[in-house]
């Protein structure tokens, strides 16, 4: 039998102004994003949940992104909702400004 010990990692939120403005930059890159993964025959999810908070968000989209597994730790292993939104948007710049 395996046992451990868990605690919950509560994400630093950040600036409250700046991750909602990230948020939002966020969100735009990623409908962006998804439309280049529709227009090469991906059919990605219709509806994207924009009432999550920012923490939730972040994580929703970096589930999301089709990175390979090192990259995708990386995000997730963020502890600020910031960081994370900043990384998630550096790459989606990447992929949507190639197009």
């Amino acid at each position: 039998i395996l046992k451990a010990e868990v605690e919950p990692l509560k994400d630093d939120d950040g600036d409250p102004g700046e991750v909602e403005e990230l948020k939002r930059r966020v969100e735009e890159a990623f409908r962006r994003y998804l439309a280049i993964l529709e227009a090469n025959g991906v059919s990605p999810p219709k509806e994207l949940v924009h009432y999550l908070d920012p923490a939730q968000y972040s994580y929703l989209v970096a589930d999301m992104l089709n990175l390979n597994l090192y990259e995708k730790q990386r995000l997730l292993a963020y502890t600020s909702t910031q960081e994370r939104l900043r990384a998630e948007l550096e790459f989606l710049s990447q992929i949507v400004d190639e197009r």
